[in-house]
């Protein structure tokens, strides 16, 4: 069996570690973007039965924007009629072309 001990010295320098270190440097930014769907619009996928279904899908690929109405990336993904008349479940993925951002939404 392996014990590990911790002194008042470690955990003092473990603090002092943390207070100091880049990462508790770090402020916080806020980054506005716009997905453009009137140059690409989402098309619609026609699950049987014709008209509001459950299954239909809508499906996109567009460019993204800054505020001032830059491309700065992209914004592909889809989304899933769940609920007729009332909801869908999206899934998408952003990519920002200046740096090594992306996420993906549920």
């Amino acid at each position: 069996m392996t014990r590990i001990l911790f002194t008042k010295k470690s955990l003092f320098l473990t603090f002092l570690i943390s207070c100091f270190s880049p990462i508790s440097l770090a402020s916080e930014q806020t980054l506005v973007t716009v997905a453009d769907a009137k140059t690409s619009p989402a098309v619609f996928i026609e699950i049987a039965p014709k008209g509001n279904s459950l299954g239909d899908e809508y499906v996109f690929d567009q460019p993204l924007l800054d505020q001032a109405g830059k491309v700065i990336g992209s914004n592909s993904g889809f989304c899933l009629r769940t609920r007729l008349n009332h909801s869908l479940q999206c899934q998408w993925h952003t990519r920002i072309s200046q740096g090594q951002h992306s996420s993906s939404r549920a």
